[in-house]
């Protein structure tokens, strides 16, 4: 059976409404990245992807992420739709879903000035 996770997530995601200062993605324990709000994230391998190689923060917050159930940390990465570094803060959970374990990674900015 094929699933695409996205087709799972938009839906329960437009009905919490989260807010646009935070980030939702999910990954498997192996890396692979199965849900993005940025689309082209999706299906890339975390831990292999050319695209990361240039954020060491990344993939090693990923092997943690993908070591433990639950958590938090931080990571370097772009600004959603720019080519500005900043520093990510992430909390993540885990539920398992048809006998997989998904990472359930909720990421914001903890520097960055809220609008009110």
């Amino acid at each position: 059976m094929l699933i695409r996770p996205e087709h799972l997530i938009e839906p329960l995601l437009r009905k919490s409404k989260v807010s646009e200062d935070y980030e939702l993605w999910t990954m498997q324990t192996d890396g692979m990245i199965v849900y993005d709000q940025d689309t082209d994230e999706i299906g890339r391998m975390l831990f292999t992807d050319p695209a990361y190689a240039g954020y060491k923060s990344l993939p090693a917050l990923g092997r943690k992420i993908a070591a433990n159930r639950e958590g938090k940390g931080n990571y370097v990465y772009l600004a959603p739709g720019s080519d500005k570094k900043v520093i990510k803060e992430v909390l993540w959970e885990t539920i398992a879903l048809y006998g997989c374990e998904w990472r359930i990674v909720l990421g914001f900015r903890p520097f960055e000035e809220k609008k009110l």
